[in-house]
């Protein structure tokens, strides 16, 4: 970082960007020594190990659904880890537009442009994080209406 202006001033940005960027949450550091003091290490992997298999669980339902109502439009590979799918559409150069039709139906989804500096993208992502898996077929369903809609106008 670059700090122009009087001392007094740079030494309170420094101290200020010292407080809060070098050093660790105070809050966060406690709840995390709460946690392991309460369940230990054996109860934070027993923990870890149910939360990766409601991901799985989770992923595989839209996976399911992507293929079941999707797999014309786009392609993706599965994810290993996390709790989104990128999803490259056929025909599309960007999806900025898909994205504000697809909410109108219910169904939010990240256009690929909102995680570059500039320019366009063909891609998607999608949670499957919180929906449970009905839902979460009913989404990708209607999202792939709505795609289907979206290129018939082009």
């Amino acid at each position: 970082y670059a700090v122009s202006g009087k001392q007094w001033y740079q030494r309170r940005v420094r101290g200020h960007y010292a407080v809060t960027l070098l050093n660790s949450c105070n809050v966060s550091q406690v709840i995390a020594q709460t946690f392991f003091q309460e369940v230990g290490v054996t109860g934070f992997l027993q923990h870890a190990t149910q939360v990766a298999g409601y991901y799985k669980k989770q992923r595989d339902a839209i996976e399911a659904a992507l293929e079941k109502h999707m797999s014309d439009l786009g392609s993706w590979i599965t994810p290993e880890a996390g709790m989104f799918f990128w999803v490259k559409l056929h025909g599309f150069k960007d999806t900025t537009d898909l994205a504000k039709r697809a909410i109108d139906r219910g169904v939010a989804i990240v256009p690929g442009a909102a995680f570059q500096l500039e320019g366009e993208s063909p891609c998607i992502r999608l949670s499957f994080s919180v929906l449970p898996p009905e839902k979460i077929d009913e989404a990708v369903k209607s999202l792939s209406e709505t795609i289907r809609t979206v290129k018939q106008g082009q």
